[in-house]
């Protein structure tokens, strides 16, 4: 069982440093349930350690391990409604009305999970012995392996691909109004070669960040395509070639996609930083 509940602090670990409104949404109640899991861990770890009799550390081990998987359960519930209520406050607008469909597929099965979490906990509370823990447990992990953790990770994916797109339109719009200012500024020919490398540069940084932005876009689309089964390749590879290819060329992730969107569009900004410093001095002329 404490295999299980390292895994699972580890995949809400994970959540937390997708970058995604998410992570900055998060209630405090959320992060003071992370750090009881966490902790209860490290208390776990003392016990099994510790100069006791044997039926002294395995009494110690059940009580915390019980608290531990309640703990985890209750993290589980606010990690849930944490990302309902930033798919619920999605303005899916426009283009992005496409994502409706999908959202409301990842709301129902949310709220499925928050249920059975809940109820999971309630039965939690009247066991006792260390077998039925570990059996609840087994059901928790397999929960999360067979479904949540997908459906958690669909919702994150489209909550960064939106908000990297909107991200996106307001560096657009900065960087016409720089543009036009730059066009009007009354300047000497250094300040205009200047002026003009970095909206070249930051549009070369757009550029690509939008390019990446669009590769998420179409990831995510895919979710929206009826479960159909896979077509087979026109050329058949053996499972080691498959998995040679895979190692050499990586797919990257969304979130990976998103990443590199918003690590382009950062460079951006320091042209435009750069820039409106120039545009604010006085011409040296």
């Amino acid at each position: 069982m404490k295999h299980s509940f390292s895994k699972a602090v580890a995949f809400f670990a994970l959540m937390g440093l997708l970058g995604s409104p998410l992570a900055h949404a998060q209630s405090d109640a959320v992060k003071a349930a992370r750090e009881a899991v966490i902790e209860n861990l490290s208390d776990i770890k003392d016990v099994q350690s510790a100069a006791l009799s044997p039926e002294e550390k395995a009494e110690k081990e059940r009580v915390l391990k019980k608290t531990a998987f309640s703990n985890l359960l209750s993290l589980s519930i606010l990690e849930t409604e944490d990302v309902l209520s930033n798919l619920e406050g999605l303005a899916l607008e426009g283009q992005h009305r496409v994502f409706v469909p999908l959202r409301k597929e990842l709301t129902a099965n949310l709220k499925e999970y928050k249920k059975y979490f809940e109820a999971l906990r309630e039965v939690l509370a009247a066991t006792e012995t260390i077998g039925d823990i570990r059996g609840l447990a087994g059901q928790f992990e397999e929960k999360r392996e067979s479904s949540y953790n997908v459906d958690v990770r669909k919702a994150v994916e489209m909550l960064v691909t939106l908000h990297v797109e909107e991200i996106l339109v307001k560096a657009h719009d900065r960087s016409e109004k720089l543009t036009t200012a730059v066009r009007r500024a009354k300047s000497t020919k250094a300040e205009t070669l200047l002026r003009t490398n970095l909206l070249r540069e930051a549009a070369t940084h757009l550029s690509r960040a939008r390019g990446t932005a669009l590769l998420a876009r179409e990831k995510l689309s895919a979710y929206l395509l009826p479960r159909t089964e896979e077509q087979a390749p026109l050329t058949k590879t053996s499972e080691a070639e498959q998995a040679i290819m895979e190692k050499v060329v990586p797919e990257p992730t969304i979130s990976e996609l998103a990443d590199q969107s918003l690590e382009e569009t950062r460079e951006a900004y320091k042209n435009f930083i750069e820039l409106t410093d120039s545009l604010n001095r006085k011409s040296s002329r």
